[in-house]
């Protein structure tokens, strides 16, 4: 475990535990039947018999809140990652390019663009996505035997 980790271990452990805790509260009061009491040794229980109840639920649901928010900046922070792998590596931004290429132009253009690319890519990964695509547009352009030249290009390395 790296040193952030062990930091925010217990605080996770926490958010974790109060968002458990404003589930159930929100299945609760989201159902017209009272809800099950729970055992009496349970915090669940204490948190139900106290008088304050209502603010209780107003700070499981604020705990909730702030729980998603931090599952969505995670979620961010983990595609600003997964993007900065793919701008750092020839191969990864090639591929896909190669693979934005049919949002941005339409088949018979894509299919000049992808074979004069062909043409140009040094990197092999590259090459092959490129084939790969114009495969997909021959084949859906009827143009069978282009697509065949292709596959056996891709087949024979």
């Amino acid at each position: 475990m790296t040193a952030l980790t062990r930091r925010l271990y217990p605080t996770l452990l926490v958010a974790l535990a109060c968002t458990i805790v404003a589930v159930l509260v929100t299945n609760a009061t989201a159902k017209s039947a009272p809800a099950p009491k729970a055992p009496d040794n349970s915090v669940f229980a204490k948190f139900q018999d106290d008088e304050d109840w209502d603010e209780w639920k107003g700070q499981f649901a604020e705990v909730e809140m702030m729980n998603m928010h931090l599952e969505l900046m995670g979620r961010f922070t983990g595609l600003i990652g997964d993007m900065h792998e793919i701008a750092d590596s020839e191969s990864a931004s090639g591929v896909l390019a190669v693979m934005s290429v049919e949002d941005n132009m339409d088949a018979d253009d894509a299919i000049d663009f992808l074979e004069d690319m062909l043409k140009e890519a040094d990197n092999e990964t590259v090459q092959r996505s490129i084939r790969i695509k114009l495969i997909d547009f021959y084949k859906n352009s009827g143009q069978h035997d282009e697509a065949v030249e292709h596959l056996e290009a891709l087949i024979a390395g």
